[in-house]
């Protein structure tokens, strides 16, 4: 199947995580700038002051349903999200690429 990385950018980011974006791509370009302005000081296990930037990137794809993790349960896990990961970082990669193709604008 395949799966357009600029979709993937476009995704909403789930409300009740933080994120520092409304969208994967503003999660990322956040998170690029903060590096770039924090420099040595900036914390890659806790980006933007949280440490499941993980969780936030894979829900938004889980709850578009890209990827077959199971029904969301009443806590809003996914029963088969560890099993999902490896795919789940794969359509971030596709993103990731999807996110450096684009034009600069100047």
């Amino acid at each position: 199947m395949y799966i357009d990385g600029q979709r993937i950018l476009d995704l909403p980011i789930p409300e009740d995580r933080f994120a520092g974006g409304e969208t994967i791509r503003s999660y990322l370009k956040t998170t690029l700038l903060a590096l770039l302005r924090e420099g040595h000081s900036f914390s890659g296990k806790r980006p933007l002051g949280n440490s499941d930037r993980d969780g936030v990137l894979h829900m938004a794809l889980l709850d578009a349903d890209l990827v077959d993790a199971g029904e969301k349960d009443e806590f809003g896990d996914y029963p088969r999200y560890r099993e999902a990961i490896d795919y789940l970082n794969g359509l971030m990669a596709i993103a990731i690429e999807a996110l450096c193709d684009r034009p600069v604008r100047s």
